[in-house]
C-alpha cells in the first residue's frame, strides 16, 4: 500500500525508484547522494532537471538496491540515490524484501535521525595551560582542586608563600595585578594560556 506521494520541482535529474533529498528552495527536491539525509522516494518515471517530480514521503514504495540488502535491513542513500545497508543509528526506510545490486526491492519509507547537537563553546572542552613560576624568594602552587590545565571560561587559584628572609612585592597574570583573598590569588574566567608574573624583594 502507498503513502502520501507529493509533488516537488527536481533541481537534477531524477531517475525512478531512488531516494530524494531537499533542494534549493523550499519545494525542491535532488537525487540524493551516499549519507544524504532523504525525504523518500522517486516514483515510477525518470524526471528531468526543472521539471515536477512525484516523490513518496512515507508507506511502502519501491527503490533500486546499490547493493546486498537482506529483509528488514535499515537502509539509506548510497550513489545516486540506490539503496544501500545502514551500520550506523540513521536509516531512510526499511527493507521489506532481500536483493542485490539492480534489483527493484519494496521498503517501507521510515526516517530515523538523530541531529547533532552543538555545545555552546563555554562547554567544550577547550583547556588552556596556567604556569606558576619558580625562583629564589618564594614558593607557588595551586590551591585546592586547582592545576595548570583550565577549562575554558573557568577560574584558577593558586598560593604565593615567600620564603624565609623574602616578601612579596607583587604577583600578576601578565596584565593585571592579582590579590590575595585569604592567602589564595584567583584568575577568573580564563580564555587563553597564563604565565604568572612574582616579584619578590629581601627583607
Amino acid at each position: 500500500m502507498k503513502g502520501n506521494i507529493l509533488n516537488f520541482t527536481a533541481d537534477t535529474a531524477i531517475p525512478p525508484h531512488r531516494f530524494v533529498t531537499k533542494g534549493s528552495a523550499d519545494g525542491h527536491l535532488k537525487l540524493a547522494a551516499e549519507g544524504d539525509a532523504t525525504i523518500g522516494v522517486s516514483m515510477d518515471n525518470s524526471v528531468p532537471a526543472n521539471a515536477r517530480v512525484d516523490a513518496q514521503i512515507d508507506g511502502v514504495g519501491l527503490v533500486i538496491a546499490g547493493g546486498p540488502v537482506q529483509f528488514n535491513d535499515c537502509l539509506k542513500s548510497g550513489a545516486d540515490g540506490k539503496a544501500i545497508a545502514s551500520t550506523g543509528g540513521n536509516y531512510d526506510a526499511v527493507a521489506l524484501e532481500s536483493g542485490v545490486e539492480g534489483d527493484i526491492v519494496r521498503i517501507k519509507v521510515s526516517r530515523s535521525y538523530s541531529a547533532p547537537v552543538a555545545s555552546p563553546e563555554s562547554e567544550q572542552t577547550t583547556t588552556h595551560t596556567v604556569t606558576l613560576p619558580t625562583g629564589n624568594g618564594f614558593t607557588a602552587d595551586f590551591a585546592g582542586e586547582s592545576t595548570g590545565a583550565v577549562k575554558n571560561g573557568s577560574s584558577v587559584g593558586f598560593i604565593v608563600l615567600p620564603d624565609e628572609g623574602y616578601q612579596i612585592n607583587s604577583v600578576t597574570d601578565g596584565t593585571n595585578t592579582l590579590l590575595a583573598d585569604e592567602g589564595v590569588y584567583t584568575i577568573n574566567n580564563v580564555t587563553q594560556d597564563i604565565t604568572v608574573v612574582v616579584t619578590v624583594s629581601e627583607n
